[in-house]
């Protein structure tokens, strides 16, 4: 056993470490690359005891289950081999367990936190072979895609940081919803957890603007620029770019530019940049919830909005032909609105004059008919109560308007598609949809971009709120632009209906979170030390332990044989809504603005339980992988440690490890499980269908998310 050090190095391994006697044997853990599982064998379960309450120690469950399959792999002789050999052949017992698994990795500090998913080392979102497995919805409509900031400008690998709109709202992003309703993608729970360690931190920001000289515009002149920008784009020369630039702001933008730096596109987009910057003279539209209504109050609003739009146009027609983005952190929240708006107005909206009236104009939607059909879609899949009654006022409002009727300035936006994405659309399609129902029409616009909808008999929450979360779990409920419903009704605390409600709860700290567990392909994972005084025959009884196929089981899911929910009854009685005292310092409460406490009331097995809705709890959707994955049987006992069903929990409150939920038998018991999470104030990872059972686990252990819904 006399190997060279430096090549047991080369190959990954690292074994003469110093081992601390307090400390338990590091299980074996998954590599990063890696063939497909074996096929697992059914003539030989493995069987070890389990026991249905929660452990707190290391020790091996209680009743005799089958948990774990043996791979189906030929013994390998290895008594003639040399060491670096035998390693090899470990090394390719832990890829084939592993190909197919979906590896988290990505930067992670107290500062930095950004997750990202490989499967066999390639991103399942753009690879090709690989995208059925990526956690991304499908699109239910098209009007449905304005939800997400994408396609605002034309593609260039500099305008990354510039076409991250997470800071504008982190619900504008692809794919903020997971594939269970309620959960979040990874790319939302990455926003999530990163703008709280963010907001933690003082930022200290300086933003530069201009004040130039403006030449003067009449409304009929900036429309017909706008027209001619939709028509043919930009001049073709540098040169021509830049006349055409100079008359529409003036030569003050370019007061410290170089005489030949003008023609640069970074120039000119610095320029337009500084100029739009200038919040003294402009209308932040990232906080507007409705764009139309600001453009529209009067004709000089109406001119100003025009000139932002053409600006900003000008701007992201500009920003792919960079090739220097220093000047990238100028562009903050305002002027990533701007150029939303106007990539949403280039889709969908067209001014034209009114021949019959000069000075007047006219506003045609060229989404009209798109978004007349994705409202009617929205009010399908959320099981709209008032469905019938509404469908025919829909379908009649863009002719109405067309003939001179006047709308609600949220149904406005909805048929023009002119609003941000985010929370401002998941608001307006809401907003829009209630204006068009005589029970809820009184009801007036939402107080908060996070209200619930109380209806008689139903509710209906948005993803951001804690109800929306826990009550995703309900069968039968659906999600839809980062609404979830019909929920449960309110049974106690709001005795007028309909109502919009606000549920607050308290965040939780991300602390632990902020910190990965080491990556899978870390060699001291793969095999664990043993000391550097080791004999030969401790080495050779470790690598045996290894090499041994085996050794190498696939876990079974939880309960295999019978699922213990089947014998419970989840049962859901309603919400419970406690009105959150006002501060003293408040004089006057407008009643619309109230905000309320939640509580989930269930019985369980016929007994009444009570969960407090405390804190912010996120559930994240497992990643999808390939096939099912195996694992060392040392590390067998860790990952079936803890498993528990939902009505097991209430008295639950300290577990070592990773706390396994069966939420399987009964549909409500997910429910329970996650207002338990709400209660206890901590986040879980919901498993999905496409995600085998250790995968689940080991997603959860790099993260360090302590809790497992198993569905």
């Amino acid at each position: 056993m006399g190997e060279d050090k430096s090549k047991r190095k080369s190959l990954g391994f690292s074994f003469f470490k110093k081992k601390d006697k307090n400390k338990g044997e590091t299980p074996a853990q998954p590599d990063s690359q890696s063939p497909p599982p074996y096929v697992a064998s059914v003539s030989n379960p493995l069987s070890v005891p389990e026991k249905l309450k929660p452990q707190t120690s290391k020790s091996i469950p209680a009743y005799g289950v089958p948990v774990a399959q043996p791979i189906a792999a030929p013994h390998i002789d290895t008594s003639t081999m040399t060491l670096e050999q035998r390693l090899l052949i470990i090394k390719k017992r832990v890829d084939e367990a592993r190909r197919g698994m979906a590896i988290y990795g990505g930067k992670r500090s107290s500062t930095e936190f950004q997750m990202t998913i490989t499967i066999d080392g390639k991103n399942p979102k753009t690879d090709p072979a690989l995208r059925r497995y990526s956690d991304e919805l499908p699109c239910e409509h098209p009007s449905f895609k304005l939800l997400e900031a994408s396609d605002i400008m034309k593609a260039n690998p500099l305008l990354e940081q510039i076409q991250d709109y997470s800071e504008l709202d982190p619900e504008a992003i692809p794919s903020y919803q997971g594939q269970v309703p309620g959960t979040l993608s990874l790319a939302a729970f990455n926003n999530e957890i990163y703008w709280i360690i963010k907001s933690a931190n003082v930022e200290f920001r300086v933003t530069f603007w201009l004040s130039p000289d403006i030449p003067p515009f009449q409304t009929a002149d900036l429309v017909q620029l706008l027209s001619v920008r939709r028509l043919v784009g930009l001049p073709e020369t540098p040169k021509e770019q830049y006349d055409s630039l100079l008359q529409l702001v003036g030569p003050g933008c370019f007061a410290l530019a170089g005489e030949a730096d003008v023609y640069e596109p970074e120039t000119q987009c610095r320029a337009l940049i500084n100029l739009l910057n200038n919040n003294d003279w402009w209308t932040n539209y990232s906080t507007a919830s409705s764009v139309s209504r600001i453009m529209s109050q009067t004709m000089d609003d109406s001119a100003k909005f025009l000139y932002i739009l053409l600006l900003a146009t000008e701007l992201r027609l500009r920003l792919p032909l960079i090739k220097d983005n220093s000047f990238q952190s100028a562009l903050r929240e305002k002027i990533k609105a701007d150029l939303i708006i106007a990539k949403r107005w280039w889709d969908g909206m067209d001014l034209a004059a009114n021949p019959a009236a000069p000075g007047d104009f006219s506003w045609h939607s060229l989404v009209y008919a798109q978004q007349t059909a994705g409202l009617i879609r929205f009010a399908e899949l959320m099981n709209w109560p008032y469905l019938n009654s509404v469908r025919s006022k829909i379908e009649a409002c863009y002719s109405e308007l067309r003939s001179g009727a006047t709308l609600d300035w949220h149904v406005w936006d909805w048929m023009f598609g002119l609003c941000l994405p985010g929370k401002y659309y998941s608001f307006k399609v809401m907003s829009a949809l209630i204006k068009f129902s005589p029970e809820t029409k009184p009801l007036g616009t939402a107080p908060y971009y996070d209200s619930g909808l109380v209806l008689k008999g139903k509710t209906y929450w948005r993803i951001t709120s804690i109800l929306g979360r826990v009550l995703g779990a309900t069968p039968g409920v659906r999600a839809s632009l980062d609404w979830i419903g019909p929920c449960a009704v309110v049974a106690k605390g709001l005795p007028i209906v309909p109502a919009w409600v606000k549920v607050t709860a308290r965040d939780i700290p991300h602390t632990d979170i902020t910190s990965f567990d080491a990556d899978l392909d870390d060699a001291d994972n793969i095999i664990p030390a043993i000391g550097d005084h080791s004999t030969a025959q401790e080495i050779d009884r470790v690598l045996q332990n290894y090499e041994n196929p085996s050794n190498w089981v696939t876990p079974l899911p939880p309960n295999p044989i019978k699922r213990p929910n089947e014998k419970d009854k989840y049962e859901i009685i309603g919400i419970k809504l406690l009105k959150n005292p006002v501060s003293s310092e408040v004089r006057y409460e407008d009643p619309s603005e109230a905000t309320y406490t939640a509580s989930l009331l269930m019985k369980i097995n016929g007994a009444a339980v009570t969960y407090d809705l405390h804190a912010y709890s996120l559930f994240l959707c497992s990643h999808p992988c390939t096939g099912t994955h195996a694992v060392h049987k040392d590390k067998l006992p860790n990952v079936r440690r803890n498993i528990v069903t939902p009505n097991e929990l209430k008295g639950l409150n300290v577990w070592d490890g990773i706390l396994i939920v069966n939420v399987q038998g009964s549909g409500n018991a997910e429910v329970a499980a996650r207002a338990w999470c709400a209660e206890r104030g901590c986040h879980a990872l919901v498993k999905q269908q496409k995600t085998c059972f250790y995968c689940a686990w080991e997603q959860a252990r790099q993260i360090h998310l302590r809790v497992v819904l198993y569905r």
